[in-house]
C-alpha cells in the first residue's frame, strides 16, 4: 500500500537497519552485545506500532538530535534500551489521538479538519479501508484488526449496513 499512495521508499525484505542506514546515508554501528544503531539516521521517526521493539527500533534509526514520534499504543509496561535519548539527544514525543492543528490560517481540530480534506477530496485515502463490518460483526472486526495475516490496513465498522 506504501508503494500505491507513491512513498520515496517501502522498506520490506530488507533488513531494516540497512535500509535506514542506506536511504539516510547514515552508518550503522553493531555494537558488542550485538545492538544496533545508526549514525546520521531519520530528522523524524513515527512509531505507529508502539511495542518493544519498535520503540527500540524507532530510538536508534533517528539521527543524533532528531526525533521519534510515540504514534502507537501498546498497553504493556516495556523495558526499552534508552540509550539513544542521553547519547544521541533524541526526542521522544508522545502523541495520543488528536489536537488542534492551524491550516490555511485557520485553526481547528485534527478531526474536523481531516473530514474537511476528506469532503474536497483532498486527502488520498484509496484502498486504506480493507475490510466493513456491519456492527453485529464487530467480533469479528476485532479480530481481523489484531490478525497480521488478515491484510487489514483499516478495518471499519459501517452502521449503515445492516447484516442478514
Amino acid at each position: 500500500m506504501a508503494g500505491k499512495m507513491r512513498a520515496d521508499e517501502v522498506i520490506s525484505q530488507e533488513d531494516p537497519y540497512k535500509a535506514s542506514a542506506r536511504i539516510t546515508s547514515g552508518k550503522l554501528y553493531t555494537g558488542q552485545f550485538k545492538n544496533r544503531m545508526i549514525l546520521g539516521g531519520f530528522d523524524v521517526v513515527y512509531d505507529c506500532v508502539g511495542t518493544r521493539k519498535t520503540v527500540q527500533d524507532s530510538l536508534r534509526w533517528a539521527r543524533a538530535g532528531g526525533t521519534v514520534v510515540l504514534a502507537g499504543v501498546s498497553l504493556k509496561p516495556m523495558h526499552v534500551d534508552l540509550t539513544p535519548i542521553w547519547y544521541q539527544e533524541v526526542d521522544l514525543i508522545g502523541l495520543y489521538a488528536h489536537g488542534m492543528e492551524e491550516w490555511n490560517g485557520v485553526k481547528q481540530s485534527t478531526y474536523d479538519l481531516t473530514m474537511d480534506l476528506l469532503l474536497k477530496k483532498k486527502l488520498q485515502i484509496d484502498g486504506l479501508v480493507t475490510h466493513r463490518f456491519p456492527l453485529e460483526q464487530w467480533r469479528t472486526a476485532v479480530q481481523t484488526a489484531k490478525n497480521k495475516n488478515s491484510g487489514a490496513i483499516k478495518v471499519v465498522l459501517d452502521f449503515r449496513r445492516a447484516s442478514g
